[in-house]
């Protein structure tokens, strides 16, 4: 328990959405959400009108800023229906408290070529982590790029250094995606792609990407 910690799936239309919660923070004690929004394996696939920030989403904000809950979301590829940044953004502005990380960095466009539209969505989702309490995980990225380039995926490497320079390092938390993502690359490459790679990243702020921040977002206060 002090290395791991679980995040609780819960389908907001359930009929047993309240209990599911009540049961897996209150009696279970789970300290993070997970709510993945993607098309593709997610809640905006079966439900194609939900709304992070529509009323009856409205109670679940709640309730995880008052416990001091992380709530973690994918929300997908760039310019789809799961891809709700200005939903987002009126959660924080509603509950400024709740910690949230959104994963994948954002699913920055690769492999799009310079397509201006969607690498603006991306900038303004990342424009998210302004907020003090909003943070990205670094998860997948390997696999985006995968299809078009080899290790140490140079392309990703850009897309972190754009976002530090968007938001501060302090905001970027490693992760890896496993297993989904052990198709495309190693464990080890999972790691160094990031920790040895990344030449931007000094001594401190490489400490705080490959686990201090996220020792201070899933565990601590």
């Amino acid at each position: 328990p002090d290395r791991f910690t679980g995040a609780a799936y819960i389908d907001p239309r359930a009929l047993d959405a309240h209990q599911t919660f009540a049961r897996c923070v209150d009696e279970y004690g789970f300290r993070l959400l997970k709510f993945e929004m993607s098309v593709d394996y997610g809640f905006t696939g079966r439900y194609p009108d939900l709304k992070l920030d529509s009323p009856e989403m409205a109670w679940i904000w709640a309730a995880a800023a008052e416990r001091n809950l992380t709530v973690a979301l994918d929300l997908g590829n760039v310019g789809t229906i799961a891809y709700q940044t200005a939903e987002v953004e009126r959660i924080i502005a509603r509950h400024p408290m709740l910690k949230i990380v959104i994963c994948h960095l954002a699913t920055p466009p690769v492999g799009t070529g310079d397509d201006q539209r969607l690498d603006a969505l991306w900038q303004a989702q990342i424009r998210l982590g302004q907020a003090p309490r909003v943070w990205f995980d670094l998860s997948a990225l390997p696999a985006f790029c995968a299809r078009f380039e080899d290790y140490p995926y140079p392309t990703a490497q850009r897309y972190i250094k754009r976002a530090i320079e968007m938001i501060g390092v302090d905001k970027l938390m490693w992760g890896t995606d496993a297993p989904s993502v052990l198709f495309h690359a190693n464990y080890q490459h999972l790691l160094r792609w990031v920790a040895e790679h990344c030449t931007f990243l000094t001594g401190p702020a490489r400490a705080k990407v490959l686990g201090e921040t996220a020792l201070r977002v899933y565990f601590g206060g």
